[in-house]
């Protein structure tokens, strides 16, 4: 079985008045049965040009897509019981 591993950037200020600073976190976005698969999904979920934001992450995959608050996705092995969402559909 293999996942989507989602890289997540969250830009806010700490305090008012700090500049605006990217936090990035990743997390299991979605699992699926062969790696083929999590690689098309992810190919149909990219947009055909990035939109960019000033005080938001920038829009890299399509809104219906589970990647949208995504900035970055890659395809590993995955090893744990499975608990994200299954061969999704974009």
């Amino acid at each position: 079985m293999y996942c989507i591993i989602g890289e997540i950037n969250e830009v806010y200020q700490e305090r008012y008045g700090d500049p605006y600073t990217d936090h990035y976190t990743e997390e299991v976005i979605a699992t699926f049965d062969s790696e083929k698969e999590a690689k098309d999904y992810i190919k149909k979920s990219e947009l055909k040009q990035t939109i960019r934001h000033t005080y938001a992450s920038n829009d890299v995959y399509r809104k219906r897509s589970l990647l949208s608050n995504c900035v970055y996705a890659r395809v590993e092995e995955y090893l744990e019981p499975c608990q994200p969402p299954h061969n999704p559909e974009v």
